[in-house]
C-alpha cells in the first residue's frame, strides 16, 4: 500500500516505537478501519475516563438523549 510505514521486527524499542506511531498516524489519515486501530482507540479511551483525563458529560448526555429518543422510534 502506497505510504504505509512497516513495523519491523527486530530493532531498537525507540526505533520500533516511532514505527509504531508512524503507522498510526498514517492509518488515521487514510481513515482506515483495521481492529487494531478501533483496539487502540478503545484503549486511549478507557484510561482517559479513568485517569479523569477525557470527561464524558456530554457524550453521557447525550446518550440519553439518544437513548430516549430511539426509545420512542425505534
Amino acid at each position: 500500500m502506497e505510504g504505509v510505514v512497516e513495523i519491523p521486527k527486530e530493532g531498537s524499542q525507540d526505533d520500533i516505537i516511532k514505527a509504531v506511531v508512524e503507522n498510526v498516524k498514517w492509518q488515521m489519515e487514510e481513515d482506515r478501519k483495521t481492529t487494531a486501530l478501533k483496539q487502540l482507540q478503545g484503549h486511549i479511551w478507557r484510561e482517559g475516563y479513568k485517569t479523569g483525563n477525557i470527561k464524558a458529560e456530554y457524550v453521557i448526555k447525550f446518550y440519553y438523549k439518544f437513548i430516549g429518543t430511539c426509545k420512542n422510534i425505534c
